[in-house]
């Protein structure tokens, strides 16, 4: 259970980060510009609601699987397994996040 927290914090890093894509500079935009083109609008802005919308579906997808696959069956070996899982994809998704956020907040 506590994994799908580490989880779901690393995806609100990643999210945190790419609020300071604000796109391209001929759009008026600081020039750093969104790589994950299913949150990046045509001018390279990140788009907020879209990204929130996508992190939630998921975290929230993982979860529903997880539950189902783990519902009254008590198998400890597969809960193991599937909380290492989310404890690496929450890190790797943090990291991704720390990374971000040194590129669109650092001062110029």
């Amino acid at each position: 259970k506590w994994s799908m927290v580490g989880l779901a914090a690393g995806h609100g890093v990643d999210y945190a980060s790419s609020w300071g894509a604000t796109g391209y500079k001929a759009n008026g935009g600081n020039g750093i510009v969104e790589v994950n083109p299913l949150v990046r609008g045509r001018d390279g802005q990140f788009l907020r609601g879209r990204g929130a919308a996508l992190k939630c579906i998921v975290v929230g997808g993982v979860w529903v699987v997880e539950r189902t696959l783990l519902r009254g069956k008590g198998n400890r070996l597969l809960a193991r397994k599937l909380a290492k899982v989310n404890w690496i994809a929450g890190g790797v998704m943090g990291g991704i996040g720390v990374r971000n956020y040194a590129h669109t907040h650092s001062p110029k």
